[in-house]
C-alpha cells in the first residue's frame, strides 16, 4: 500500500539582497503607505544600533554614513532628489 501525505515545514534560509534588488523592488511600488512603513522599518532598524557597534567603526566609515543620512535628511526636508 503506497500512501500519499504532504508536509508543511518551515526553514530559515539567507537571502543576500543588494541595495540594487531593493531599489527595483521599492521602484515598483507606488504605495505611500509600504513606502512610509519601509521608512519606519529602516528608522527601526538604524536606532536599534548598539553604541558599541557604532564605537568599532572606523572615522572614515562613520563619516560615509554621516554624509548619506545627511544628504537624505536634506532631500527629505526640500522634497526633491
Amino acid at each position: 500500500m503506497i500512501i500519499y501525505k504532504y508536509l508543511d515545514f518551515s526553514q530559515e534560509v539567507e537571502l543576500d539582497i543588494s541595495s540594487e534588488d531593493i531599489h527595483l523592488i521599492l521602484d515598483e511600488s507606488d504605495d505611500l503607505q509600504q513606502v512610509l512603513r519601509n521608512i519606519s522599518s529602516a528608522g527601526i532598524y538604524l536606532k536599534s544600533i548598539p553604541d558599541k557597534m557604532i564605537e568599532q567603526m572606523n572615522p572614515a566609515q562613520k563619516e560615509t554614513i554621516s554624509t548619506f543620512l545627511t544628504g537624505l535628511i536634506e532631500r527629505l526636508k526640500s522634497g526633491k532628489d
